[in-house]
């Protein structure tokens, strides 16, 4: 049921979850319903209320008919989305080629977030009455760490926020959010903070334990809904929070760093938070500390993604090559385009070792710097708080939508089609799954415009006769299958919650254990997982001339 960003980071694996399609979003009319942006569908559909099912307690039970908005059926959009992502764009008229090439698809990724990648968020100046949700957002973190709260009184009190504060404005709510454009910060902003809201709402006060794990049907506030839906819509994302809105749009601050005589930006602390923001509380610096290393390993991997596309434009020849002086011989000429190759994978493979070094230190107690890069957090991280205050409040589970997984960013799905790292295995389908579904349209574009150049890597190199250039090829294969295999090991570990602790194991335990796959544990159904994912890159390797 858990959303597990080690089980599923990079694999997509689900924890066996179905995935079944279940409660809708239920509200009635607004003012503005009939305006074509707005209009969902009305049907409503049987369902269990989870609240009634818990307030035998005499605890508070906040009613969710008595809103003035329309109906909105998540379940429907759902089936729309997927419907509709499958769906490639145009090839671009201005170019001969039946396809995008990938370093065009590229450029429009970042055009459309202002050149800034990851997307950073400008919350500070969104406009009223915009600034009202950060309001809100910025009130969370204390109560969801509060033990004065149960999660009915949670969501009641999101409830009357949003009723006395946002209700009447909404018509000016979403105004602002049709203004709105990507790339501008404000629309960065309003996703992350949306998504934190609505993932609060959906989890209540931490640490909370399987009785909410499992809640699979929840109505939720049409006033987070219906701006967060229209905002995901329009970059051809689906109506939930994901990997992109809630943790790689997070982040205002940042530096400029140095690597490799080259300028990253380097993002410095997450902007919204689920725990009090707390430097010396191990539940606030293991969230901070694991999201941060997210958004810096995409901040790296920018330049993983240019080298990736240079490399596939000079395989299909697509690229500039200049020819060797005084030779223009086929052989000389071939030479030539081998040696740029060889050059670009290993230029790849480096910014591959690179973006997975943040992800190995991450754990580390201390910041750490190799070339003046801090590769590691800057905040203290624990196994048994990640289960509690990283993993849990980023699940969603509902309506068949799943919870935010790193198998949702552009990382792995980029070097698996770069090397046509193909498979049958649940945790490759799976994986495609997640990049095709959960992340943005120019992001999607992007991998599609690698995955359908009319020459692949593979092929250039399984028909070369150069030792160096196959050479070359295995190294990069190598590289992303140790990646894997440190994945599996750091991913154990933290799966389990294991720091020597019988007490805090047991806390992340009732979490993580209560899942289970055919009578196998979590952590044992995630190492099975990884390890068919290595076996799948090992078999990339080719045979090396001699």
């Amino acid at each position: 049921m858990l959303a597990k960003f080690f089980f599923n980071l990079f694999t997509g694996c689900d924890n066996g979850n179905n995935n079944k399609h279940v409660d809708t979003v239920s509200v009635s009319k607004c003012p503005f319903a009939n305006s074509p942006s707005y209009r969902t569908n009305s049907a409503k559909r049987n369902s269990t209320d989870y609240h009634k099912r818990n307030s035998s307690s005499g605890a508070y039970t906040p009613s969710f008919t008595s809103y003035i908005f329309p109906n909105t059926n998540i379940s429907l959009l759902n089936a729309k989305f997927k419907a509709s992502s499958k769906a490639s764009p145009p090839p671009s008229p201005a170019r001969p080629t039946p396809y995008t090439y990938p370093r065009d698809s590229l450029n429009s990724l970042f055009k459309n977030v202002n050149n800034s990648w990851p997307p950073k968020s400008s919350p500070s100046t969104v406009p009223y009455p915009l600034s009202l949700y950060v309001q809100l957002c910025d009130q969370i973190p204390s109560r969801m760490t509060s033990d004065a709260y149960t999660h009915v009184e949670f969501m009641a009190w999101m409830i009357e926020y949003l009723s006395k504060n946002i209700l009447h404005v909404m018509t000016d709510v979403m105004n602002k959010i049709e203004a709105l454009q990507p790339g501008d910060g404000h629309y960065e902003a309003m996703l992350s903070c949306l998504s934190v809201c609505l993932l609060s709402y959906r989890w209540g006060p931490l640490p909370n334990g399987s009785s909410v794990a499992c809640v699979s049907s929840l109505q939720l506030p049409s006033e987070l809904t219906i701006p967060f839906t229209r905002l995901t819509s329009r970059i051809g994302l689906p109506p939930c929070p994901t990997l992109y809105s809630t943790i790689l749009c997070n982040w205002t601050e940042s530096t400029t760093l140095n690597i490799d005589n080259e300028e990253v930006v380097w993002p410095l602390d997450t902007r919204f938070t689920f725990s009090m923001r707390d430097d010396k509380d191990i539940g606030s610096t293991t969230e901070r500390g694991f999201y941060l290393s997210v958004i810096r390993m995409e901040s790296m991997a920018k330049k993983l993604y240019e080298r990736a596309a240079t490399l596939v434009e000079l395989v299909n020849g697509y690229a500039d090559i200049p020819s060797k002086p005084m030779s223009k011989t086929t052989k000389d000429n071939t030479g030539m385009k081998e040696q740029k190759i060889i050059e670009a994978m290993s230029q790849l493979r480096h910014s591959a070792t690179q973006v997975f070094r943040v992800f190995y230190s991450m754990t580390a107690k201390s910041t750490q710097s190799s070339r003046g890069c801090p590769f590691a957090s800057p905040f203290a991280m624990s196994a048994s708080a990640w289960s509690t205050h990283a993993q849990t409040p980023t699940g969603w589970e509902l309506s068949g939508f799943k919870g935010i997984s790193g198998s949702q960013s552009l990382i792995i799905p980029v070097l698996d089609t770069v090397l046509s790292c193909v498979g049958t295995s649940p945790a490759y389908l799976d994986a495609v799954d997640s990049y095709k579904h959960y992340t943005t349209q120019t992001m999607r574009n992007f991998v599609d415009s690698i995955k359908n150049a009319p020459v692949s890597l593979r092929e250039y190199v399984m028909k070369s006769k150069s030792v160096a250039l196959r050479k070359e090829y295995n190294q990069l294969i190598n590289s992303l299958a140790v990646f894997r295999m440190g994945h599996r090991a750091v991913g154990k570990k933290y799966l389990g919650g294991g720091e020597g602790n019988a007490e805090a194991e047991k806390t992340a335990g009732e979490l993580v254990d209560k899942i289970r796959k055919d009578g196998e544990s979590t952590v044992d159904t995630f190492a099975r997982a990884m390890t068919e994912r290595i076996l799948e890159t090992k078999k990339l390797l080719v045979e090396e001339i001699r």
